[in-house]
């Protein structure tokens, strides 16, 4: 089923507040669409995002959807979420989604976009989970990325993207707690201000500095395969409670003895069977 070769306007119809998939508010006004998974296919070319000017969630993702964002996607300024994941979405991301400031989540992963990141995205200062993830973008983060001061989980794995990770970036996102910059071709280290994150989790990509695991006790996984970087791997990474250490296709040199590995490996396990005691 095709529904928007044509213009898709709910508002025009008295009792599209019963439409499965459609939340209104107390006004009877179009507060949320949530039709992520069903058998849909199209584009959102006609998608008339003015009428929907209370428009707070969008959820497309996983319906088919081709051929590009359209820019029109900027006049939808009160969305908080939204989710067009798991599509076949091309092209570019219109710098028109920075006037989305209330945006606090934005999922593009799984599809294929093929541009540079709009600067304006940094202009989405209220963003706390960020997924471009599985497209082909390209080219270095976006200096605006600094202004993105809730950022908590921000993914950017398999894509093309290059540069460094620079230090005002990291001295900045103070509440991440996820970071998956996997399968780029990003260059140089991770720097030192990571030790700034004491609520990370995740760290997927980069070498290791050296304070890796004094500071950053939460962390719990850390996959830094498949880029163009190297270098050595910690002592203080010991300090870490790592389940995960992915270091394939990653140019390492360490001073660490061999008892130092089995001593992450033994946490690693423990930390698995006390999940595995406290879910059953």
């Amino acid at each position: 089923m095709r529904i928007f070769n044509k213009p898709f306007v709910l508002v025009l119809f008295h009792n599209h507040c019963n439409w499965i998939g459609i939340t209104c508010n107390s006004a009877g006004s179009v507060s949320e669409i949530i039709i992520s998974g069903r058998v849909i296919s199209g584009t959102l070319a006609h998608f008339n995002f003015s009428s929907f000017p209370n428009l707070t969630s969008l959820d497309m993702s996983g319906i088919n959807l081709s051929d590009s964002i359209p820019v029109d996607i900027g006049n939808a300024t009160q969305l908080q979420h939204l989710s067009l994941f798991a599509n076949n979405l091309n092209g570019n991301i219109p710098s028109s989604i920075g006037l989305l400031t209330e945006l606090q989540t934005l999922q593009l992963d799984h599809n294929n976009l093929n541009s540079s990141i709009p600067p304006e995205l940094g202009l989405c200062t209220k963003l706390n989970i960020l997924d471009l993830g599985g497209n082909s973008l390209t080219g270095p983060l976006p200096f605006s990325f600094s202004n993105l001061t809730q950022i908590s989980d921000l993914s950017l794995w398999d894509n093309c993207l290059s540069g460094e990770l620079l230090p005002h970036f990291i001295s900045n996102w103070t509440e991440l707690t996820s970071l998956d910059m996997k399968n780029n071709t990003f260059t140089g280290n991770i720097p030192s201000e990571i030790g700034l994150l004491t609520n990370l989790e995740y760290l997927l990509s980069g070498s290791i500095p050296k304070d890796l695991g004094k500071y950053t006790p939460y962390l719990s996984q850390v996959d830094l395969s498949k880029n163009k970087l190297s270098g050595e791997i910690p002592i203080t990474i010991c300090k870490a409670a790592l389940s995960l250490l992915d270091l394939s296709r990653y140019i390492v040199f360490t001073t660490l003895k061999p008892w130092r590995f089995v001593r992450i490996i033994e946490r690693a396990e423990q930390k698995l069977i006390r999940r595995y005691m406290k879910n059953t």
